[in-house]
């Protein structure tokens, strides 16, 4: 009987583990240039509901300049998006990720998208709770 009970719950979770918690790691880009850079990125994830999830995301860019903002996106089974925007005088910058979770690690493709659709830096993001 526990196991049916175990089994059907499963089934409706759709065998997948929340994300919410906090998550710290890195978005490695190779600007125009050749000069390799990292932003170091801290998600805190409070809501997962197994599809929306929501919280605030920190980053500190490789000029040592930190910036946090809301963090919307969602989850579905092993993948998951995160997206937030952070204010500047130019207008907003916004820090997507978009990655597969395994167990404590997400790993993925992230984008640093300019104000005013100037560009993006696309990279290789790398999370761990």
């Amino acid at each position: 009987m526990e196991r049916m009970v175990l089994l059907a719950w499963l089934m409706l979770t759709g065998c997948s583990a929340s994300v919410a918690g906090d998550w710290v790691g890195v978005c490695s880009f190779s600007p125009a240039g050749g000069y390799p850079a990292e932003m170091e990125v801290s998600a805190e994830i409070w809501t997962d509901n197994g599809r929306n999830v929501e919280g605030r995301m920190t980053i500190a860019d490789w000029t040592g300049a930190g910036r946090t903002s809301d963090l919307i996106g969602s989850h579905t089974g092993r993948y998951v998006f995160l997206q937030s925007s952070f204010l500047s005088e130019r207008g907003d910058y916004v820090l997507e990720i978009d990655a597969e979770k395994s167990g404590r690690q997400m790993d993925g493709e992230c984008a640093f998208m300019v104000p005013e659709g100037e560009g993006a830096l696309i990279g290789d993001a790398e999370l761990a709770r």
